[in-house]
This record gives structure tokens, sequence and C-alpha cells, in this order.
């Protein structure tokens, strides 16, 4: 059931959701690596809709279960992409989960947490290992590879603007760091901690940007947390229940 305050809408714990005419409509799809389950919750109230797929049971091939998948990204062509981080590989899949194929990057990282999909088309990983995003062009071919490590030592996503800006977030730190196009640091950074006694937003991963909103998984306590486009909190999800570790989130309007 759905709680509201004068009119406004709220979530279990009795915050506001903040949301566009469109919402209704928008999902958020989240990886769950203990399971290796990938799970949708819709974005008006954080409600799982009850939409879910065994990552091992539909990769044919894939020989460890639980499937290890890290991050989650859809593609402009709306194809899923997961970051698998045993074997270092891209899954690929459609829009209705039906498998497609991988593409292998363990040549350039060996320990993936995080894919996304560029304004150029290019495709962008990143790992703990390198410290370094890696592009490869639409066809996964390699196109080179940029530093991070002066900022983050333990990269647990990363999301493009649409003006080009690239935003990384680091989970051992508690930012999320802003770069340019060309992942020149731009010298910006923000803190993703609120609350007081208790601290939320200090193990972050995955992130994801929607409607002037960031969202980013605390798995500390199970839940996401929603920011401005400045970073300052808005409010938090019911604790998800649904997955033991969730390390992964997009967001999907179809």
């Amino acid at each position: 059931m759905l709680l509201t305050y004068n009119g406004q809408l709220l979530n279990s714990n009795g915050k506001f959701i903040l949301f566009t005419e469109s919402s209704p409509n928008v999902h958020f799809w989240l990886s769950g690596y203990d399971t290796g389950t990938v799970y949708e919750y819709n974005l008006l109230d954080y409600s799982y809709t009850g939409n879910s797929h065994n990552l091992y049971s539909i990769s044919p091939g894939y020989l460890t279960n639980p499937f290890r998948c890290r991050d989650i990204a859809k593609s402009t062509s709306g194809n899923f992409l997961v970051a698998e981080n045993l074997y270092d590989r891209i899954y690929e899949y459609t829009s209705e989960w039906q498998y497609i194929g991988y593409h292998y990057v363990g040549d350039k990282e060996t320990t993936l947490s995080s894919i996304h999909q560029g304004i150029n088309g290019h495709y962008y990983i990143a790992g703990q290992d390198s410290d370094a995003v890696h592009e490869y062009d639409g066809s996964w071919n390699f196109i080179q590879s940029f530093s991070i490590a002066a900022q983050s030592s333990y990269c647990q996503g990363i999301w493009q603007r649409d003006n080009g800006d690239w935003y990384v977030l680091d989970s051992f730190s508690d930012y999320v760091y802003k770069y340019n196009s060309s992942f020149v640091y731009s010298g910006t950074r923000y803190n993703t901690k609120f609350g007081s006694p208790t601290v939320h937003g200090t193990n972050g991963y995955g992130l994801a940007f929607y409607d002037n909103f960031w969202y980013i998984i605390d798995i500390d306590f199970e839940e996401i947390n929603k920011y401005t486009d400045s970073f300052t909190y808005v409010s938090s999800s019911p604790t998800l229940t649904q997955d033991g570790v969730f390390t992964g989130i997009t967001i999907s309007t179809n």
C-alpha cells in the first residue's frame, strides 16, 4: 500500500518520493551478487514487480552457480549488459532477458565492477584491479584506457551525463568524482554519506541517473539512496529483501 501525506507519496520509511508523470513506466533493474539474479523494481515507490531472472539458468555454458553479476546496464539498442567478475566477461541479453552472448574483457580488467554505454555509443568498463576505465567501440574492439587511480581505488559505478561529463563512484572513500568527457578530473567530488547518529551511504555500489536524480545502492543497509543532481540526499527505498547483496543498478524506460 502506498502512503501519502498532504497528497504527496511516501515510502515505507515515511520519506517523500519525488517523481514525474512518466515515472510509473520507469523501472530499476538490480543485480544480486549472492544469487546471480536480476530483479525489477518500480521507480515510483521502489516496490518489487515480481519480475526476476536467474542468470545462471539462462546463460548457456556458464560453469559456476551463482552467476557473479557485479553491475548491470542497458544499451541504447535496449539490450541488457551484465558485468561478470569471475570469468571477466560482459554478458548481453535482449530486453526480455534472452541470452545473446558475451564479450571477454579480462585482458584489460580482471575484477570487473562497472559497465556503462557512453553517449558516443562506445562501451566503458571499470574494475578494482586496474583503477582505470577502459573504452571499447560498439563492436567491443578495445580503444583506450583512462586512469582514475589518483581519485578512486575501489570504483563501483560509472555513469555519463548527456553533457558528456563522467561520474565515478568510489565505495571506499564514499565520494562520487566528476570528470570531463575525456576522463580529466574536474576537481569536483560529492560525498554520498548522510544521517546522524546512524550514517548511511557509506558503502555504495552501482550508480544510475534519471530525470535529474542519482540512485546508488547502499549494500550495508540494502536500500536504494536517491540524491539530487548535485548529490544532496533526498530519500531511501525500503529495505530490499529479494537478495543478500545488490551490487548493480540501471534504469529501464520500457
